[in-house]
């Protein structure tokens, strides 16, 4: 590749996507080998979790890693309330540390220039601010995995009990207003899918700075491998609702 063409690339992430053993660790961890191996230099500015398996080795050949103890516990009630009386999701209330993720992005300013952020997750656009003041001239991107509000909406219709579908509804509300805004404060956005784009589309944002770009993964060759007719394999983290509604 050019070394004119090689770039200074930062991605902010709401965990450290390694191991790749789950959906987004997999998606995260992908994007950032594959720009690492097109010639670019690539760093992670991340939350360790305690709620995730967290390694630095399986990623810390492609990309240099900075990291800080984040709060990954379960909600609490003082968690909702908190998040309605800042009128802010409670994923990004009660995990966004403001304070954690500036002593990080911090250390990568002394440490090397940006030419360009991606902000992995809407909930890590929290940070949008912080990272306009360090990196003045680097474009933000932000890189919707998923329509989030949407997400929220059609857990609480499935959702039996009656105070957690309430709880849901609201989060869907105070997450619908976030991700608007945060959509049209990025300077672009990429998300994974063409439905995803359309609802943000209906959502008001501009479609010229929408682009999809599909998740990828490195998938072993299975060509010859013996199947059992009329079987579905079907891999997911069931801990997460979404994937429990689709099976």
């Amino acid at each position: 590749m050019n070394t004119e063409k090689r770039l200074n690339i930062l991605m902010i992430c709401p965990r450290i996507p390694s191991p790749p053993v789950d959906g987004g660790a997999i998606y995260v961890f992908q994007i950032a080998k594959s720009l690492s191996e097109l010639g670019h230099h690539v760093s992670i500015a991340s939350f360790e979790s305690e709620l995730h398996r967290q390694s630095h080795t399986p990623l810390s050949k492609y990309v240099k890693i900075y990291s800080a103890k984040g709060n990954f516990k379960k909600y609490t009630l003082f968690s909702f309330i908190k998040s309605s009386l800042t009128l802010k999701p409670i994923s990004v209330s009660h995990r966004m540390s403001k304070v954690i993720m500036e002593e990080i992005l911090e250390s990568v300013v002394l440490d090397r220039n940006i030419d360009a952020v991606l902000i992995e997750g809407i909930q890590c656009f929290e940070f949008e601010p912080i990272a306009r003041r360090l990196f003045r001239s680097a474009p933000i991107i932000l890189r919707e995995v998923n329509t989030e509000y949407l997400l929220l909406k059609r857990n609480s219709k499935v959702e039996s009990d009656i105070f957690k579908k309430v709880a849901l509804l609201l989060q869907s509300y105070l997450m619908k207003f976030f991700e608007k805004r945060s959509c049209e404060k990025a300077d672009a956005i990429t998300t994974i899918s063409s439905d995803d784009k359309k609802h943000l589309i209906q959502l008001g944002i501009n479609p010229d700075k929408i682009q999809v770009i599909k998740a990828g993964a490195d998938l072993p060759d299975i060509s010859n491998a013996q199947r059992k007719p009329k079987s579905i394999l079907i891999s997911g983290t069931w801990s997460w609702a979404p994937n429990l509604s689709g099976l």
